[in-house]
């Protein structure tokens, strides 16, 4: 079985910041910088308080952090409202 990867930018903005996983980790108030790491592979996705303090911390945003997350959301989602426009349609 095979697991997602969300891509991401948090590596490339934490060290535009020239900061490290620790103290990444330090300044969120996590006890390690276990999450960070595994954030950064994408192998999980932060939970919302967190992805909101790392996007402060870096100076941008969710949606840019998670671009290509947010681009497939879209996708989908206009892939599905497109199906069900078009059930009603032919309701109608």
């Amino acid at each position: 079985m095979e697991h997602q990867r969300y891509h991401n930018q948090l590596r490339r903005f934490r060290r535009e910041r020239c900061l490290t996983q620790k103290e990444v980790a330090e300044i969120m108030g996590l006890r390690n910088s276990a999450m960070i790491s595994r954030w950064e592979k994408g192998t999980v996705l932060p939970e919302t308080v967190n992805a909101l303090k790392m996007a402060a911390l870096y100076r941008s945003s969710v949606d840019v952090i998670y671009r290509d997350l947010r681009l497939s959301v879209m996708e989908k989602l206009i892939q599905r409202e497109e199906v069900i426009k078009t059930r009603w349609e032919d309701h109608e």
